[in-house]
């Protein structure tokens, strides 16, 4: 080998052993990111963790793209110490994943790229950096939108206001339709729709009573432009158009939105009821007798101008039930053990529970809303003596023990018990207890996922374990208006005050107790004029909330203030669910002179939630799960005080000053 070869090759080595020594240290990075936290709300996304050299700042580079739109941020002298991710926030701005990477070229930077609908979105993006945490902020967010459709109703619901009026198609003289009250849906009704169910289209021999009636074509041809006319004039929510037979088992589907009534069941002979609402039957050749391979029969015809009706004669009518396919084209009416899923999508998949609401509109309205992680195969059965809701998830598993028991009850929602469908070993089966007069509606998105449940009364329910508490709160957010309190990178402490205020309100009258705030909205008001509504309305108690502040930025935690002795219980309280809660330092109670609850005449404290002069406590601060778990600690803690109360103990006395 040549000299000038030899020396070409050592050079080459020698940078290649360079550059690869000061990537692999490069990779260490100073600031070493050991944590990735979004927030649930999809308003932040944390990065965190350490940094060798606490003086060396933290730096980051921003470049924007288009087509799509991106955002990409190179963050310095960083390093992940779990490899890359790809996290997915709640906010439909946000198109794609966010993936987060120690970026190839340079082993020193951590790149994160955001992909999102448009520039503005990303001009909205906020990116604070402080000690050892690298925060991005969304702007005005837009929470995934899944529209819904309704599914089942029960008979005696309420009809929505814009659908109320019955629309009346004229071919001739006579209505199509009738248009008196509904006489055939009360369970001990001995006549069904076997006169109007033919009422409307009398069109085929099979399906008259008497078999030896003749059809001529000119009838056929004349009902068949009433069923044109009707679906010409009348707006459906699904055409159905498909029934196929699969030895017991009847597939209805269509095109649109498919739904159901409650079924009902009627004897002499016995049957079973199927309506399917706003719906229309897209031919003649649709309206037909099945003759199941158990000797049973189905008929389906179209019953008035909006209800296609199934009916399902046999000996134990009450065996039959039905299922909604995932993407609400098909219902499935079978015999309860024979239920089958071939022909429905996803009909393989099982998946599990996300997530369980419990949305208390009202005293006469409560939401149940399940979030699957797969498109869900359901049926509802709305049953009495007892009065009970019965849900199956055909291909959805049980849900985590946690998610049930931290339920909370409301005057409709009492409960509910989960358990394996023997048929289904990826199903589950819900029991719900009902009040009687409860009517139900539900709803499915139409990716099939979520399932809305609305319990509805017509008159106002309290929940059972707090009909016999009645008592007054005063809460009080701190602030407002032209006062804006403590302040951290353009956010108020009035602002978070109201906001976490508000949730204290929403749990303690779920918990059935009555609550007057001092400011509903972002106003001005008085210290005065707070101790003056709170000595005119007289309450049981009075609760300011606040977010601290200190010159230093390490202290942070929680702690609650009292004056008069006849205070220290509610104040021992409300600390303590705090600390547990919120898993935060115990700053404790504190004897202090503060307007409101030195002036108030009733027990009065005035919590502080956090500290907003602390960097770490204070992104905590901005996050649903710090808020809600704030509220839900305060109003424990005045739940609890209040109980003690009524027992006629105090725990601040057993405790010395």
């Amino acid at each position: 080998m040549k000299r000038r070869d030899i020396g070409f090759l050592i050079t080459i080595i020698f940078l290649g052993f360079f550059t690869f020594t000061k990537s692999a240290l490069a990779a260490e990075g100073n600031f070493i990111i050991r944590y990735i936290l979004p927030d649930k709300a999809g308003k932040l996304l944390f990065l965190g963790g350490k940094k060798k050299d606490g003086k060396i700042k933290t730096k980051y580079k921003v470049t924007r793209l288009s087509d799509p739109h991106r955002m990409v941020v190179d963050i310095e002298n960083a390093s992940l110490e779990e490899g890359k991710k790809a996290l997915f926030l709640n906010n439909e701005k946000l198109k794609e994943k966010i993936r987060i990477a120690q970026f190839s070229v340079d082993p020193n930077v951590v790149r994160v790229v955001i992909t999102s609908d448009s520039a503005k979105t990303l001009d909205e993006i906020k990116i604070r950096v402080y000690k050892n945490n690298v925060a991005f902020e969304f702007g005005e967010i837009e929470l995934a939108k899944i529209p819904f459709s309704s599914v089942y109703k029960d008979r005696n619901a309420e009809a929505d206001p814009d659908k109320a009026k019955k629309e009346e198609i004229k071919v001739t003289d006579k209505p199509v339709a009738k248009t008196e009250p509904d006489k055939d849906t009360k369970k001990d009704e001995k006549q069904d729709s076997q006169g109007d169910f033919e009422a409307v289209v009398k069109i085929k021999k099979d399906n008259l009573d008497n078999e030896n009636t003749e059809v001529s074509e000119n009838e056929i041809d004349e009902k068949e432009a009433i069923l044109n006319e009707i679906k010409k004039k009348v707006k459906h929510n699904i055409v159905i158009n498909n029934i196929v037979q699969n030895e017991n088992r009847v597939l209805i589907s269509g095109a649109g939105i498919i739904s159901l009534a409650e079924p009902f069941v009627l004897d002499s002979p016995a049957r079973k009821i199927f309506d399917i609402p706003e719906a229309v039957l897209n031919s003649t050749d649709l309206i037909k007798e099945i003759n199941l391979d158990n000797g049973d029969t189905v008929r389906i015809a179209q019953f008035d101008p909006k209800t296609v009706r199934i009916v399902v004669k046999s000996k134990d009518p009450d065996t039959y039930t039905n299922a909604f396919s995932p993407d609400l084209q098909s219902i499935m009416i079978s015999p309860k053990q024979e239920l089958s899923f071939a022909e429905f999508p996803d009909n393989k998949s099982a998946g599990e529970i996300k997530d369980i609401k419990v949305i208390k509109q009202d005293d006469k309205v409560t939401k149940l809303v399940l979030t699957s992680e797969k498109p869900i195969i359901h049926n509802i059965d709305r049953l009495y003596s007892p009065d009970r809701l019965n849900l199956s998830l055909f291909n959805i598993k049980q849900p985590a023990k946690e998610l049930v028991e931290k339920l909370e009850k409301t005057g409709q929602f009492h409960g509910v018990k989960t358990g394996p469908i023997e048929q289904f070993p990826d199903g589950s089966k819900w029991k719900l207890p009902l009040n009687r007069s409860t009517v139900i509606k539900s709803k499915l998105s139409l990716d099939g996922r979520v399932l809305e449940i609305t319990l509805q009364d017509s008159v106002a329910v309290v929940p059972a374990e707090s009909k016999t508490v009645k008592n007054k709160i005063i809460i009080d957010p701190g602030h407002g208006g032209y006062d804006p309190g403590a302040q951290n990178n353009g956010i108020y402490e009035k602002d978070i005050a109201l906001d976490v205020s508000r949730r204290v309100k929403k749990y303690l009258e779920k918990a059935g107790f009555y609550v007057i705030m001092t400011r509903e909205q972002d106003k001005t008001v008085s210290l005065k004029d707070r101790v003056d509504l709170t000595n005119k309305e007289n309450p049981d108690l009075f609760l300011s909330i606040h977010v601290n502040a200190s010159r230093n930025p390490d202290i942070r935690g929680v702690e609650t203030h009292w004056y008069t002795l006849k205070s220290r219980s509610l104040a021992m309280h409300v600390q303590q669910q705090m600390v547990n809660r919120i898993v935060i330092p115990d700053r404790g109670l504190k004897n202090s002179r503060f307007y409101v609850i030195r002036n108030a005449k009733v027990p009065a404290v005035l919590a502080e939630i956090g500290y907003m002069s602390n960097e770490i406590e204070f992104y905590q601060l901005l996050t649903e799960e710090r808020k809600e778990s704030s509220a839900r600690a305060i109003a424990e803690g005045i739940i609890k005080y209040i109980k003690e109360k009524s027992s006629g103990s105090d725990s601040s006395d057993r405790q010395k000053l």
